[in-house]
């Protein structure tokens, strides 16, 4: 029986390493490419109170950057101090956005007292769920101006 000469050996190692290497960086570009992205940025926050600062209008832009559609179930804004605190909550609630989309949250909230005063700041909560169920939360602060609308 005659062996295979040793420079033919080393040419077929080291064509079995190729090809090795190349299925297994197949295989896991392939599962890296379906793996699940869950991702909402917020685009930008408008905050305009009216001049007596007793009332003050949101606009809340979200975009989902993942690559699987995601459930925003709540925004809520919160601004003033002490006992003069102003929960307001913006619609749409419980709305699904598809990868790449945008959409706006708008509301109007309202105090007795002027809250919303020129510079003064505004906490925005978002909750939102993934494909599989699980929360996530985003908390922005934003910067009331004074304008009329």
């Amino acid at each position: 029986m005659k062996a295979i000469s040793p420079v033919v050996a080393t040419i077929l190692i080291i064509g079995i390493t190729i090809a090795a290497v190349a299925g297994l960086w197949m295989l896991v570009q392939r599962n890296a490419r379906t793996g699940s992205v869950v991702k909402l940025d917020v685009v930008s926050i408008q905050a305009n109170a009216a001049p007596d600062a007793k009332s003050c209008s949101f606009v809340v832009t979200l975009r989902n950057s993942g690559n699987v559609p995601v459930t925003v179930t709540k925004i809520v804004v919160s601004a003033g101090s002490g006992n003069n605190v102003v929960n307001t909550t913006l619609s749409p609630q419980n709305l699904r956005l598809s990868p790449g989309s945008t959409e706006d949250f708008t509301g109007v909230a309202k105090s007795q007292t002027p809250v919303f005063t020129d510079g003064s700041t505004a906490m925005i909560i978002v909750k939102y769920t993934g494909p599989d169920g699980s929360e996530h939360t985003i908390i922005q602060y934003a910067t009331i101006r004074t304008s009329t609308f």
